[in-house]
């Protein structure tokens, strides 16, 4: 992975040395010896441990070619990153995360017919999403789903509404970290398992994750700090509102959607942060582009593009019609060609974009990309002075969602 911070570090005006030196100390506090690591994420898992449950959670979907997974936010996105591949592969998984009635029965019109797994993924077990799918999965669909043995529920070790119902029922219930929420679970239990199931690459992430970790905290690098130079001007600066991340890859999308989550949870507090837009290239050049660049110079950007990938076609044009500029191009050059226009425009016109370039469109560089977010998130967090770990607006909205349906709620 290759970050390139050129065209943010050039509206930076601020004393580089001391904030590099305020940014180690702060890093040594949150991997302080004495007290442990501050960012639970950090921790390092126990191998052994870890393969015995996923080797013990497997079992549940044993000979299943289809596994529903309820889950929403932090209990799918992980996983649905890890699994979007640019490449011919079909996945196990169908994610219900939305309660959208059309586009579930939709996702189960194709396995109507077939049996299948389910897998159940709440961290508090009251997220009102999950219960609603799981109930109508249990009503309509319970013929689909050979046994209780292939049921399978990942929420805390308490009591809640998704455990007791999951104990009543005997299903097989594994323990959610009490530490880790969920934008910052996808190297845990609750994204590592469906990449085991679809990939066998579960420890290969994992390793990676830690090898990020260990890389841009231990080192010399300064790459993170400098990132974080950067972004702590910006969120700080009157001038700048939003964060446009752009990619250019349809199997990148739901990465960008987990970043999204944990860019926003975790720094949006105290009326702080800029906002995070998300947009997928070349599409949106012929959308937002002209925004970008003739409207007002009060966002900053980030470009995520591939140096490989796995599936490409190259143009050939015999009848001498097609432009020649096309003529035996790849689609993934003529791609990235158009990112590279975008990104000298954007600079050029006077906005800060930086480009972020992964190894291939492998699990593995994923992991790579995602470990080092959740490090420069947390990071900006507490040069923010807000606390990167907790959503206190959501679990008010979660409340008052209750509270209004239960206004009509029979006795």
């Amino acid at each position: 992975m290759l970050i390139d911070n050129k065209g943010w570090n050039n509206f930076v005006r601020t004393n580089s040395s001391k904030s590099l030196s305020e940014l180690d100390n702060l890093k040594r506090k949150v991997i302080s010896k004495n007290k442990g690591y501050e960012f639970p994420f950090l921790e390092k898992l126990d191998n052994k441990k870890l393969v015995t449950l996923l080797h013990d959670a497997q079992q549940s979907f044993f000979g299943l070619k289809n596994i529903i997974l309820i889950g929403t936010g932090g209990s799918s996105l992980g996983a649905k990153s890890f699994l979007s591949l640019n490449k011919k592969k079909t996945s196990k998984f169908i994610f219900l995360d939305n309660l959208d009635l059309v586009d579930i029965e939709n996702k189960l019109e194709k396995i109507k017919n077939k049996k299948f797994g389910l897998l159940v993924i709440s961290k508090s077990g009251e997220t009102i999403e999950v219960l609603a799918i799981l109930n109508l999965i249990l009503k309509n669909y319970k013929s689909n789903i050979k046994s209780n043995n292939n049921i399978l529920v990942i929420t805390e070790n308490k009591e809640s509404t998704l455990s007791n119902f999951a104990k009543k029922k005997k299903f097989k219930v594994l323990d959610h970290s009490k530490k880790i929420g969920g934008r910052f679970s996808c190297f845990s239990l609750t994204g590592l398992l469906p990449l085991e199931i679809d990939h066998k690459v579960a420890l290969l992430a994992k390793e990676k994750s830690e090898q990020t970790f260990d890389k841009y905290l231990n080192s010399q690098s300064r790459l993170l700090f400098e990132s974080l130079i950067a972004l702590k001007y910006f969120s700080q600066s009157k001038n700048y509102f939003g964060h446009v991340v752009i990619v250019y890859e349809q199997s990148l999308i739901p990465l960008v959607e987990w970043y999204r989550q944990l860019w926003s949870e975790s720094l949006g507090k105290n009326t702080k942060a800029l906002h995070f837009l998300s947009a997928l290239g070349p599409n949106d050049h012929h959308s937002q582009a002209q925004i970008w660049l003739g409207g007002p110079k009060n966002l900053i950007y980030t470009i995520i593009l591939n140096k490989n990938v796995n599936c490409d076609f190259k143009v050939k044009d015999t009848t001498k019609i097609f432009p020649t500029f096309i003529n035996n191009k790849n689609f993934f050059d003529i791609s990235n060609t158009m990112a590279k226009s975008v990104y000298k425009k954007i600079l050029n016109s006077g906005n800060p974009i930086r480009t972020i370039y992964l190894d291939n469109s492998e699990v593995t560089s994923k992991a790579e990309l995602m470990s080092y977010l959740m490090l420069e998130v947390s990071f900006l967090a507490k040069t923010l002075k807000v606390n990167p770990l907790d959503q206190p607006e959501v679990e008010k909205l979660k409340e008052l969602t209750k509270k209004e349906l239960k206004k009509n709620a029979p006795d």
